[in-house]
């Protein structure tokens, strides 16, 4: 490994790893804020209206996160695009699809009042448009 290279990996993991800090700090911070705001029943209800979103949101990656790694360290932006595309278009489908399946979901966990719930965190899957924002890595990367 020549310097140049152990650099650039150094200053990628001290930035991976400052960014996944802030994010965990951010989300510890925010739940704890919700806790207060929301009180112990309603954050039950929070979480049991959660379970569809999470679960569709790990379903919606299908594995396109490491292949978007992959192509990108490659230097094949065409594949790495494309696949983010991919992952963009399957979040978009399964927030469609949890909105309209919410009526559902809710009667089978026996809790029919939380569809309003599922209707508004149906925008968890789809918080992969945020990744568009990273899209400028894969087209403008020079090796």
């Amino acid at each position: 490994m020549t310097s140049g290279t152990g650099a650039r990996v150094i200053g990628g993991s001290i930035a991976l790893s400052t960014g996944r800090f802030i994010c965990s700090a951010v989300s510890a911070v925010g739940s704890i804020a919700v806790v207060r705001l929301l009180g112990p029943a309603d954050y039950g209800l929070l979480s049991v209206a959660f379970i569809y979103p999470l679960m569709l949101g790990g379903l919606s990656d299908l594995g396109l996160s490491t292949a978007i790694m992959r192509y990108a360290s490659l230097g094949d932006s065409d594949r790495a695009f494309t696949a983010l595309l991919i992952r963009i278009i399957g979040g978009i489908v399964f927030a469609v699809a949890l909105v309209l399946l919410a009526p559902y979901l809710a009667i089978g966990l026996n809790r029919p009042y939380i569809i309003p719930l599922i209707h508004i965190l149906a925008i968890f899957p789809p918080k992969v448009l945020f990744y568009l924002l990273d899209a400028r890595r894969f087209l403008f990367y020079k090796k």
